[in-house]
């Protein structure tokens, strides 16, 4: 098989070497028959076992099968020398028999085993396999009563003859690998029945009970047998006779224990901990009161919400720290387990809410509004802007987004070759972007403004200043996080709007994501009671858009006035978001005020 190379023999060493699972690990007295397999260049053994009794054994001669199955012939002494069910003879029969055994591939199960001859001295020197897989063995024999059959070439015995003997094997394999192991404990109550199918079986008898040795159960065409609900904490016995039609071939018996109660842990608490926090910032998180009804110690196990874990806590351990490298809102739960059965898990814990915002300088910030324009009353509208980068050797591009997904961009704005807290300050933010984009005209447009640096590890501050003349407002620079922005799970709002004969109030969103979203605007009054119709507007990305309030909801000053109003903000549809602002500005003065969007719940 493979060109492997098989040897046997005899040999009087207890510690011949034999490889892993062989049938006959143990030398047994005496001389003992070996049977050895090597790779074709003799570098590996790569199977080798004892075969014999008590007394001398001998092997002379092996052969192959198409199977890979291996054939051995010799002589033997011994009057327990390991036979089958199905062999020829299973009884010693004089001073020295002959025999014929076959093991599988991996010499660990006996397929066949038989004694041949009679009442004095036989050996088999030498065997082969015809081409219809029946079995010659050559020897010789020193018994008149060596067995014939009817019309053979010579029956008549002349004082120690050669004998040739064909024999037609018919092979079976004891069923191994029992499924529940040998010995298992805390077995399932559900359980089936499973084994190696064993060579040359037709079906098999099962053998199952709680006595030894166990009653017969049922028999199988297959190497598994379906079993009833068992009983828990109870030993089983069992063992399968795998059967052909020449006979049979049994098993050891097997026994199993099942689990003595059914376990289940019970759900944790609610985690407890900050539910507000900042990125990179790492929080205590804590549960409790899972418990084993079997009494065992528990573990438990944090889930962040992020994609991350706190993997399985030491036993008596209730807490874990974690820290999250992105604004967001994520969902901390928690579950259980038994730490001796660690497949018992218990259901997971509701989640508490925590909210994560950037709280300081980033890569990315967003001015909602900058302007460059003539003004109504007179004047015209700048927008000022400074950046102050926090760690230095920042580039600084920015985008122009002015309405309906329109955008310019990137353009190199500064590259500071400074160190940390170096700033940079443009008079009129647009009118230095044309002079980098001259292709677009950026006057009279008002719009958002992206500022992004090269990565992750360089952070600026940005601050926006619109003015004109001797009046102006000033805005800060956005993260791009849920206290700065509305979507479908958090609205905002935008506090003390007016519309009256002395000021009137903008609002203005910018879209920051690449999702469209719906958003419905909705005026209150101090009593709490809507004002005029909600605002539908929709988004599309990176879009801006600014309108008046008023105006909009169909409450117009001066055929209406209010004081003391406020704006919610709220999306209704997409995966998208908006960033929010606010501004008021005298009707007489021009003079304006800036609002800044809160979160809406």
């Amino acid at each position: 098989s493979s060109r492997n190379v098989y040897v046997t023999g005899k040999t009087q060493s207890s510690n011949f070497p034999t490889t892993s699972g062989a049938f006959d690990p143990s030398y047994n007295g005496l001389e003992d028959i070996f049977i050895s397999k090597f790779n074709n260049s003799f570098s590996s053994l790569l199977s080798s076992t004892y075969l014999g009794g008590s007394s001398d054994d001998y092997g002379n001669s092996v052969a192959l099968d198409s199977s890979g199955n291996v054939y051995i012939t010799g002589k033997t002494n011994s009057s327990d020398f390991p036979t089958t069910s199905a062999a020829y003879d299973r009884t010693f029969n004089g001073r020295d028999d002959a025999f014929i055994s076959v093991l599988n591939i991996s010499l660990t199960n006996p397929l066949l085993s038989t004694y041949l001859g009679g009442s004095n001295d036989e050996a088999g020197l030498s065997i082969a396999l015809t081409s219809s897989g029946n079995v010659c063995v050559a020897g010789y024999t020193g018994s008149s009563n060596f067995p014939t059959t009817p019309g053979a070439y010579d029956i008549i015995y002349d004082s120690g003859n050669v004998f040739i003997s064909i024999l037609s094997p018919c092979l079976i394999e004891p069923p191994s690998n029992p499924d529940p192991p040998d010995g298992a404990i805390n077995v399932s109550i559900d359980a089936d029945l499973d084994w190696y199918d064993s060579f040359g079986a037709i079906s098999y008898d099962i053998y199952f009970g709680i006595t030894s040795p166990p009653p017969y159960y049922g028999n199988s065409f297959v190497s598994s047998i379906q079993l009833p609900t068992l009983n828990l904490n109870t030993t089983y016995y069992w063992r399968v006779v795998a059967k052909n039609n020449c006979g049979d071939s049994s098993s050891p018996i097997w026994h199993f224990t099942t689990q003595a109660m059914t376990e289940a842990v019970t759900q944790p608490s609610l985690p407890t901990g900050s539910t507000n926090g900042v990125v990179n910032i790492s929080y205590t998180y804590t549960t409790g009161g899972s418990s084993s009804n079997l009494g065992h110690p528990v573990q438990y196990f944090f889930d962040w919400g992020d994609g991350s874990n706190s993997g399985w806590l030491p036993v008596g351990t209730t807490s874990s720290s974690h820290s999250w490298s992105l604004a967001g809102i994520y969902n901390v739960r928690a579950k259980a387990r038994c730490s001796l059965h660690p497949e018992v898990e218990s259901g997971w814990s509701p989640s508490l809410q925590v909210t994560i915002i950037s709280g300081g300088s980033t890569n990315y910030k967003v001015l909602p509004e900058v302007i460059w324009a003539s003004a109504t009353g007179g004047g015209e509208w700048v927008t000022e802007v400074q950046i102050t980068d926090m760690t230095g050797g920042s580039r600084v591009q920015v985008y122009f987004n002015y309405g309906g997904g329109q955008r310019r961009g990137p353009l190199t704005l500064w590259t500071n070759s400074g160190g940390a807290g170096t700033s940079a300050k443009y008079t009129n933010l647009l009118s230095t972007l044309q002079s980098l984009d001259s292709s677009f005209s950026y006057y009279g447009k008002v719009g958002t403004v992206e500022f992004v640096t090269q990565d992750t590890a360089h952070k600026i501050h940005v601050v926006a200043r619109t003015l004109n003349g001797n009046y102006s407002k000033t805005f800060p620079g956005l993260n791009d996080e849920i206290s700065n922005t509305a979507d479908l799970f958090n609205p905002m709002m935008v506090q003390n709007t007016v519309s009256n004969a002395t000021y009137r109030t903008f609002i203005g969103c910018f879209n920051p994501s690449t999702d469209s979203v719906t958003v419905e605007f909705r005026i209150y009054g101090s009593n709490g009671i809507q004002i005029g119709n909600t605002i539908t507007k929709t988004f599309v990305a990176k879009d801006f858009q600014s309108f008046n309030l008023f105006t909009a909801a169909g409450v117009p000053y001066p055929t209406y006035s209010y004081d003391n109003t406020w704006v919610e903000v709220r999306p209704v549809s997409g995966a998208g978001r908006v960033m929010v602002f606010g501004a008021t500005a005298n009707n007489n003065t021009n003079d304006p005020a800036a609002h800044i969007a809160v979160p809406g719940r």
